[in-house]
């Protein structure tokens, strides 16, 4: 199923209510999402998707009642559950927020202040690797030497650098 197929009922949802009340509750909810510091989980893309919808149909297709913040919110969600069905490798064992906060969590100690733990990691995780690995050969081909004798290097002339 494609995602346009899965999320054929959250548009036609949307359709109910007038076009550009849709669009005006959206683009709160995006402000409002983009910027929330509440420590909550918040994804303003799912309202960004749903706003190109919109702006990809035909005004004349949308009704004229106002939507209300509540039924915003109901599309929203639907939007988000209709992931899980839309994209192969996800279903009931295996969400679409799962597969997103997989992906997301190995980036976070590339995202914050450098620390030596996560550098320290990548060099044990090097340090793994099998002579014989694709990996391995990559690192060697391109540098030119293996990569733990790069690393020690890379290592001696960054300490001399910030002493």
């Amino acid at each position: 199923m494609s995602y346009a197929d899965a999320i054929r009922p959250v548009r036609n949802q949307l359709r109910k209510y007038s076009y550009t009340s849709a669009l005006g509750e959206l683009s709160d909810f995006i402000r409002t999402e983009s910027t929330a510091k509440d420590g909550k989980v918040h994804a303003p893309w799912l309202a960004e998707r749903l706003a190109v919808w919109v702006l990809r149909d035909d005004a004349r297709m949308y009704g004229r009642t106002a939507i209300s913040k509540q039924d915003l919110r109901r599309c929203i969600d639907g939007s988000w559950d209709v992931m899980n069905h839309a994209f192969p490798g996800f279903g009931p064992t295996r969400s679409f927020h799962l597969a997103l906060r997989s992906l997301i969590m190995p980036q976070i100690p590339h995202q914050r202040k450098q620390e030596l733990g996560p550098f320290a990691r990548q060099i044990d995780l090097i340090n793994q690797l099998q002579p014989t690995s694709h990996l391995y050969r990559l690192f060697d081909d391109t540098l030119g030497m293996p990569p733990m004798d790069f690393l020690g290097i890379a290592t001696l002339c960054k300490r001399s650098a910030n002493p």
